[in-house]
């Protein structure tokens, strides 16, 4: 009797066990599937941090020099003047004055990237300017547009980039980042580039192809500073 209460036990217990187990397999199955992890490229988390610093501003001035090496291995400079950016608007400050005609020179420029426009005038003291001194005309926005902003050379930096270093510049702090044949030396506090190189490798010697360097950078362009004045007369 007691050899047949064991085993009725014994049946009992394995029947629920196999019971549970097939009600654990049943709600696994019906359960909702586990989400794939996101696994979208993104950049080092470094070059993010110095990235996105710079992207976000909207606000700031620097004195530009770009130049190009030509076919012949001479440097053609392509652009040397002081920028100052407030949003979509844009003021080129020329060292010297640039002649827009027979008799007007000018050494300001004002774009505005949405309007597509530009306007010209001409403010240093001296002959050249005498004519269009506080005179605004009208220029061609494609001629006078900018080859890229600060932040514009900062968008075009690829996932793949690395940080390989760090170095002073210009009186500043900057991080390397590098990329292909690229080299972007970028100022830690502001998150603006100082310099960005093109370069190509010869045998053991290196050839800097482009480079354009951002001297005297600050972050404290005012909406006067993109602005013609007030009192400046348009000339149609």
């Amino acid at each position: 009797m007691n050899k047949i209460l064991l085993v009725g036990f014994v049946f009992i217990a394995l029947f629920a066990a196999c019971q549970t187990q097939t009600s654990d397999a049943e709600v696994k199955e019906v359960g909702s599937p586990e989400r794939a992890v996101d696994s979208a490229p993104s950049y080092d988390k470094e070059v993010a941090a110095l990235l996105d610093k710079g992207k976000g501003r909207t606000s700031y001035h620097y004195a530009f020099n770009y130049k190009v090496m030509d076919e012949f291995g001479n440097y053609r400079v392509k652009a040397d003047y002081e920028v100052f950016v407030k949003n979509d608007k844009v003021k080129k400050v020329y060292i010297a004055p640039v002649k827009l005609n027979k008799e007007v020179f000018y050494d300001n420029v004002y774009l505005d990237n949405a309007a597509k426009t530009a306007l010209v005038t001409c403010v240093k003291t001296g002959s050249l300017c005498s004519p269009a001194y506080k005179k605004v005309y009208t220029a061609d926005y494609e001629a006078e547009e900018l080859p890229f902003t600060a932040v514009e050379l900062l968008e075009k930096v690829p996932l793949d980039a690395q940080v390989t270093g760090t170095s002073a510049l210009y009186g500043r702090s900057a991080s390397i980042i590098e990329y292909g044949s690229e080299r972007l030396y970028v100022d830690t506090y502001f998150g603006l580039p100082l310099k960005h190189e093109v370069y190509k490798v010869e045998g053991d010697q290196e050839i800097i192809l482009e480079e354009s360097t951002f001297t005297r950078l600050s972050v404290d362009a005012k909406d006067g500073d993109v602005t013609v004045p007030k009192d400046f007369v348009m000339v149609e």
